[in-house]
């Protein structure tokens, strides 16, 4: 999980630069919607903290994001851990944004390797940008 979220950072720091957040999410959350990710940007802007996170079944998690100035830990993190782990190492610090649908996931499975082969990352890159355009996040 660690090395496909350094792989993201990697990628968007790259090419994006003037970045400010990152959203980290999981396909497996069917219920998320447009209206839990516009609440957690508005928790970002007006509480000011590095991180703001989904909670549900007692625990904070996914979907979450990351401010700039969190990424140098991000890149740092091991490679069996995730986000999880940052936002447990920085609780003080995380606004929690409740989401109780975020306990419903879907079970997948994927084969072949699992590399940042940068082409692969510029695909989910772009899907996740039309599906931004799509529910227009900025509203």
């Amino acid at each position: 999980m660690g090395s496909s979220l350094k792989c993201g950072v990697h990628f968007v720091e790259e090419q994006f630069p003037l970045c400010e957040e990152i959203l980290i999410t999981v396909c497996d959350q069917p219920l998320l919607t447009s209206d839990h990710i516009k609440k957690m940007i508005n928790a970002s802007q007006a509480e000011k903290t590095p991180i703001v996170a989904s909670f549900y079944s007692g625990s904070p998690g996914v979907p979450v994001l990351f401010h700039q100035s969190m990424f140098k830990e991000l890149l740092a993190m091991e490679d069996q851990h995730g986000a999880k782990k940052i936002i447990k190492d920085h609780i003080e610090s995380v606004s929690l944004i409740d989401f109780p649908q975020g306990a419903s996931i879907w079970i997948l499975q994927t084969t072949g390797e699992n590399s940042c082969n940068p082409s692969n990352v510029n695909n989910i890159f772009h899907l996740f940008t039309t599906i931004a355009h799509r529910i227009n996040l900025k509203s």
